[in-house]
């Protein structure tokens, strides 16, 4: 009987606090000091293309922003962004997949034989996602609105893209056109990846081999980078411009740390800027 009686474990503290994001509580601080510093950017975001991207799957995909999948767990941005995610895998150029989210999860898949799905795609995809990642920055430069359709500065981000890249009648969706047409293939091949819960492009369709070559990460062209970096340096944030602006004209080595990137801003920066680099330091 007394074998089964409740008894005390020994004293163990050591696992106490592990594993926590923010164990010191200091998250909250600073969060308020970078959004200070750059309203809308976050640590997470090293390819600010992933803006124009989401853009262009939200003018796709404006007809189908009621469909979803997987009992409403799957919307229309995921299912776009399997097709991105998978034809940049399974086309990856020179280095492509560099810095796409889920890019090893899609990886794992193909060597499988299986296509992108709620089961083969990230967990928590509209927060890991690339269109997650990068909506605080999207919705911030009105490229999205708060329902992430297209906002007054997605029409001139992917005018940008489409004269970059010869596709004339996308954003408008005109029939018989380069940009028309690869609009409504996309708008197709989301709707069927609803209905079927998993990415229902043709593996080696065109549609997939376009996706990776029109929308590689670091494959931007020169009017598409002008707009997005004015929506980066010529906001309505001061103090981001500014900074935007000083690491522009001199960019940092790979080696310098954070805080003597914030030290080197000091010595050149405006007083409102200033406040915000020492608070941060």
């Amino acid at each position: 009987m007394l074998n089964h009686l409740p008894r005390l474990s020994a004293y163990d503290p050591g696992a106490v606090g592990e594993g926590g994001l923010d164990p010191l509580g200091l998250a909250a601080v600073a969060d308020r000091i970078a959004d200070r510093l750059v309203p809308g950017i976050r640590a997470r975001m090293s390819h600010p293309r992933f803006v124009t991207v989401s853009a262009i799957g939200a003018f796709a995909n404006q007809a189908l922003h009621e469909l979803t999948a997987d009992e409403g767990k799957t919307t229309v941005d995921i299912a776009f962004e399997w097709l991105v995610v998978e034809a940049i895998v399974r086309y990856p150029g020179d280095g492509r997949p560099e810095g796409l989210p889920g890019n090893q999860k899609a990886a794992r898949a193909r060597v499988a034989n299986m296509r992108l799905s709620r089961r083969t795609y990230l967990s928590g995809p509209r927060v890991f996602g690339f269109t997650g990642v990068y909506r605080p920055l999207s919705r911030d430069a009105r490229v999205l609105s708060l329902d992430d359709m297209p906002a007054e500065n997605a029409l001139r981000l992917v005018k940008a893209w489409e004269r970059d890249f010869k596709l004339d009648g996308y954003v408008d969706g005109v029939a018989g056109t380069s940009g028309g047409r690869l609009r409504k293939d996309i708008a197709d091949g989301c709707a069927r990846s609803l209905e079927k819960g998993e990415c229902a492009c043709a593996p080696t369709g065109q549609l997939l081999r376009d996706l990776s070559d029109y929308l590689a990460p670091r494959e931007a062209k020169s009017n598409e980078r002008r707009v997005l970096r004015d929506l980066l340096a010529a906001s309505e944030h001061e103090i981001r411009n500014e900074l935007a602006a000083t690491l522009m004209e001199t960019p940092p080595s790979k080696e310098t740390t954070q805080r003597d990137l914030a030290r080197a801003l000091l010595a050149k920066a405006s007083r409102p800027t200033q406040q915000a680099l020492r608070a941060a330091i």
